[in-house]
């Protein structure tokens, strides 16, 4: 199993990368923004990123990304099911906190 991890310094992706090298795990670091991503994840068999809802850019990239990447064979995190569930807002603790 090979792992592309999308990595943001002081994301999630810090303790992916952490719990690979740990458990043995082959990853690679891949860049979501290059336009040749689908090349970068050629061999992987997980692609995780941990994107930012605060950031427009990742907003316009990301759920089209995992989902074609997902229809690709490629298992992703988060996935189409779970990537909408982050975005629950809770009305009375203002707008602007998520889950």
């Amino acid at each position: 199993m090979k792992v592309g991890i999308c990595h943001k310094q002081g994301s999630f992706s810090d303790t992916w990368i952490k719990y690979c090298q740990e458990h043995g795990i082959s990853y690679q670091l891949v860049d979501a923004y290059r336009y040749d991503i689908i090349d970068q994840l050629k061999g992987c068999n997980v692609f995780m990123w941990h994107f930012a809802h605060h950031d427009y850019r990742d907003m316009l990239m990301a759920r089209p990304l995992l989902n074609a990447v997902e229809k690709m064979g490629i298992r992703v995190f988060p996935d189409y099911e779970t990537n909408f569930f982050s975005m629950i807002t809770l009305r009375p603790f203002g707008p602007s906190v998520t889950f």
